[in-house]
């Protein structure tokens, strides 16, 4: 997609998606699949992912608005 009106559509997406995934994960320890260890590493990783998604969506809103 070469749009930052497209682009900014599946950066939301993949920030929806990452949070399911870590939902997932707290179901996964709550049904004793993974330890409480492995699950903060994995929330650990999701904050430092978010934070870069959440990088990335501000840079997009300001490049479109500044395309104006």
């Amino acid at each position: 997609r070469f749009t930052y009106a497209d682009q900014l559509h599946y950066c939301v997406q993949s920030r929806g998606s990452l949070t399911e995934t870590i939902n997932h994960l707290i179901d996964a320890y709550d049904d004793e699949y993974i330890t409480l260890e492995r699950l903060s590493y994995f929330k650990t990783k999701g904050k430092e992912l978010e934070k870069l998604i959440n990088g990335y969506i501000g840079y997009l809103r300001k490049q479109r608005d500044n395309s104006k």
